[in-house]
């Protein structure tokens, strides 16, 4: 198993926050292909590959979070795919992104705390398809944000900090 490199991140999660969404996907299934919208630093996703995932895309759109996250995997040696989009665009352009009829299992949300779109967000993943009732999302938002998720199941939710993170399945 490879460690977690040192990157410079954005907003990484804090150590107790990766182990309570870890944890939590992991009691429930094995984690095999990822999709980390807003990946920021790339620590869940780094963490997801660490862990025994086969395949990670890092989404993000800030193009020097993207350049020192090319630089970790290309000195890693890891694979995965990193695309230097915004997370609305990469999934309203999901067929036209070579990832036609791609569904996958573990999901994280972390959109920047302001921007307060995690149900656009929620909802595209279901109308492209890139999620299926096995699917487990981990959406981290600030806890005082409003969720609309009648298409999803809550499986788990915790606070820590300022942050509120829920675990999805398409209901």
């Amino acid at each position: 198993m490879k460690s977690m490199p040192v990157i410079h991140p954005a907003r990484p999660p804090l150590a107790r926050i990766r182990r309570v969404i870890f944890d939590t996907i992991e009691s429930r299934q094995k984690i095999n292909k990822v999709l980390d919208l807003c990946c920021g630093s790339g620590s869940l996703g780094l963490e997801a590959l660490s862990r025994g995932a086969n395949e990670v895309v890092f989404v993000d759109k800030d193009p020097s979070v993207i350049r020192n996250l090319n630089e970790t995997v290309k000195k890693w040696d890891i694979n995965s795919d990193i695309l230097n989009i915004k997370a609305r665009t990469y999934i309203s352009n999901a067929l036209k992104v070579n990832f036609p009829d791609e569904v996958f299992d573990t999901l994280f949300i972390d959109l920047p705390f302001p921007e307060q779109k995690e149900n656009l967000v929620l909802e595209n993943l279901l109308e492209k398809n890139l999620i299926d009732e096995n699917s487990i999302i981990s959406v981290r938002s600030y806890r005082k944000h409003q969720y609309e998720h009648a298409n999803f199941k809550v499986l788990k939710e915790k606070i820590e900090g300022k942050s509120h993170i829920m675990f999805l399945q398409k209901a």
